[in-house]
């Protein structure tokens, strides 16, 4: 779909254009977008990453409605917004941060 020729983990399809999001906002009811998981590859990044499958799957799940809230990772500062955000939100679940690595937490 995204023209990549490597398994993804998680598509967003936004229905908002958050440039101009008035008219989508006003409507008694707002779809936000449509997240698709892709669990095989969940499972198999999970197992790889040495985390549990529902923490890895979680974590993309908030990737995903991020991205369908408007935020992205396209330059720097937008993924150090979006890791940030992502971060925070997993916190208070208590799930750890997702993108320390193996290496750095010994």
């Amino acid at each position: 779909y995204r023209n990549k020729d490597k398994p993804t983990n998680v598509l967003s399809f936004p229905q908002i254009n958050w440039d101009s999001p008035e008219d989508d906002l006003a409507m008694p009811f707002c779809n936000l977008g449509d997240v698709i998981m892709a669990y095989e590859t969940i499972q198999r990044e999970a197992q790889t990453q040495q985390k549990s499958v529902e923490n890895h799957f979680i974590h993309l799940l908030v990737h995903g409605i991020l991205h369908l809230l408007g935020h992205d990772h396209i330059n720097d500062d937008e993924a150090e917004k979006m890791e940030a955000l992502e971060i925070e939100i997993l916190g208070r679940w208590g799930i750890k941060n997702p993108y320390t690595t193996i290496e750095s937490m010994s």
